[in-house]
């Protein structure tokens, strides 16, 4: 989505050239006024998608007290929830992979089995798979 905002130097809607950003709005408006186009945007505190995951698992884990009793119970909870999170939960925009999978490049042997286990049940099962054999995916690769 295109964001824009008005420059000091020209009128929301009118006058020419600026950088618009910022705020979400109409395009045409922003072309006819001789605007140039950026994707930044102003720091806010979501900024960073990796921790957001982070928290949003968090929010939604069943052990995450109300309360830590001291700055030790809360590291201590911490610890074992980035454990989890990194080496037991899958992510699905990774492809159900867990993090430590992709970075240690285990994610090909991991689809091989996966695929394996899918041409098992559709030879035992073929009544499931009726609009076409399963078909292999790709690996989530370790970004950088």
């Amino acid at each position: 989505m295109w964001r824009h905002t008005t420059t000091s130097a020209a009128p929301r809607g009118r006058g020419s050239g600026g950088v618009r950003r910022d705020e979400v709005g109409s395009g045409e408006c922003a072309r006819a006024s001789g605007a140039t186009w950026s994707h930044s945007r102003p720091y806010v505190s979501n900024d960073n998608p990796y921790s957001e995951a982070h928290f949003e698992t968090l929010e939604y884990c069943p052990e995450f007290p109300d309360r830590f009793g001291s700055y030790e119970d809360g590291l201590g909870f911490c610890h074992r929830f980035l454990g989890y999170y990194n080496h037991e939960h899958r992510h699905s925009g990774i492809g159900l992979m867990t993090p430590a999978a992709v970075h240690h490049g285990r994610t090909p042997q991991i689809v091989a089995a996966r695929h394996d286990t899918l041409l098992a049940a559709d030879a035992r099962h073929p009544e499931r798979f009726v609009h076409h054999p399963p078909s292999r995916h790709d690996c989530p690769r370790r970004p950088g």
